[in-house]
């Protein structure tokens, strides 16, 4: 359909006599949904681009440059990634805080390295490359049933048993480990918001552009906006969440 998606071929019979005669066949529409979301983020990022950058055109345009001089052209940048500056340049040094859209110098990141002391570590296991805690095994558990009656134990049957399937928390639930050697795998580029990540030449340099993505690098950031409404018709405030 022009104004819809189709979702499945549904076939049925001229005398259904139960749900299991009814045929359902779900349409692959993955390639439609891709290119019309495609469509609704772009829309999105001109319409993000453009409130972000209009108020920072209009105020260097009015902005006072002396008795005299006039402005003939301007350059803004509101500083949400790599896309306007050319990263391939050898004196390229700069890290841009995308959360709070403040541009700042290069920054230096490296991992800590790390000493084991057997004394104080005891209960660690060394292995090559990893520390672990100590691994204990031991033999299965049996179980004596003893009937009241005949006074005859009784052994847990090992045939005819059921597994279980359970779930497993582990706390930290993510690894801290980071390489700051290699160059990240770059998977959505965005309006080239991480071009530099993709054209700087030395890998090393490309964990050095992005503020505080230290905190970020793994879990993300979420931004949780209040603001208030004061025009109410029972003059009570009203809270926004924007998301």
């Amino acid at each position: 359909p022009e104004n819809g998606v189709e979702v499945a071929e549904i076939k049925v019979p001229a005398y259904t006599h139960s749900t299991t005669d009814v045929k359902i066949k779900p349409v692959d529409n993955l390639h439609r949904k891709e290119s019309e979301s495609s469509k609704l983020e772009k829309v999105l990022e001109n319409l993000q681009d453009h409130i972000s950058k209009n108020p920072l055109e209009e105020k260097a345009k009015t902005y006072d440059i002396g008795t005299g001089r006039k402005v003939v052209g301007s350059f803004v940048d509101s500083f949400e990634g790599h896309a306007n500056a050319d990263v391939s340049d050898t004196y390229y040094s700069v890290s841009i805080d995308r959360i709070n859209n403040v541009l700042r110098p290069e920054f230096t990141i490296e991992n800590l390295s790390w000493n084991l002391t057997p004394v104080d570590y005891n209960e660690l296991r060394n292995g090559s490359n990893y520390l672990t805690l100590p691994l204990l095994n031991g033999d299965e558990y049996a179980l004596e049933i003893r009937n009241s009656e005949s006074n005859i134990s009784v052994m847990p049957r090992t045939t005819h048993t059921f597994d279980y399937h359970g779930y497993m928390i582990i706390t930290p639930s993510f690894d801290n480990w980071k390489s700051t050697k290699s160059r990240p795998d770059l998977l959505i580029n965005k309006n080239n918001e991480f071009d530099s990540i993709k054209h700087q030449k030395k890998p090393h340099q490309t964990h050095r552009s992005n503020w505080n993505d230290w905190q970020t690098h793994w879990s993300g950031h979420s931004k949780v906006e209040f603001e208030k409404d004061d025009s109410d018709l029972l003059g009570h405030p009203v809270i926004n969440r924007k998301l």
